[in-house]
């Protein structure tokens, strides 16, 4: 099968994620609840941004840039108060625990043996619209060429990010800064 869009998240999504090395498997060892206090008492929001806006995690990318059609991941800056620092954690070190609603992986393997993963962005009678990280346009995939539809599973937030982090500290300084960005709203993550 020919995989479009990424193929490193479509073999992840069919066969599950790979365990995690280095910082991200340090990090995953402690508990989440210690990860939280330590963000909020050593964290540095600024310092966060800029993790967050690096190049090499992607995080901006897929998560807030304002457009719903672009994203791939929730807009962390609309996701509001209620949402805990250890949720945060565990969303950026086990991508695949919980899966906000509207950002479930919808995988088709077409009749001419392709395979295309992406979000759902309309399930017609005639097929359906998905959208491909990587892709600027979605994917129409008509209902005649669909031979197996598959809802679900990993999530297409790769695991193995944090790993691109220097060390604990950037990871404290980036859940300080979704924190913010979480309690401030669009307004922090545009400042």
């Amino acid at each position: 099968m020919i995989a479009i869009g990424c193929p490193l998240l479509f073999s992840l999504f069919l066969v599950g994620q790979s365990p995690a090395s280095g910082l991200e498997k340090r990090l995953a060892a402690e508990d989440p609840a210690d990860l939280a206090k330590a963000a909020r008492e050593e964290g540095d929001p600024v310092r966060g941004a800029l993790v967050f806006h690096a190049p090499a995690l992607v995080c901006a990318k897929c998560h807030l840039n304002g457009d719903k059609e672009g994203m791939f991941g929730p807009d962390l800056s609309r996701i509001g108060k209620d949402v805990t620092d250890v949720h945060l954690i565990e969303s950026i070190l086990s991508p695949s625990k919980v899966i906000t609603r509207g950002f479930e992986p919808v995988a088709i393997a077409t009749s001419d043996g392709k395979t295309i993963t992406g979000l759902l962005v309309a399930d017609r009678p005639d097929g359906v619209v998905l959208r491909i990280p990587g892709n600027d346009q979605p994917a129409a995939i008509p209902k005649a060429e669909i031979d197996q539809r598959r809802d679900g599973g990993v999530s297409l937030m790769p695991v193995g990010l944090v790993d691109n982090l220097a060390s604990r500290r950037d990871f404290l300084d980036l859940i300080r800064y979704l924190r913010e960005v979480a309690d401030r709203g669009p307004a922090r993550a545009r400042k």
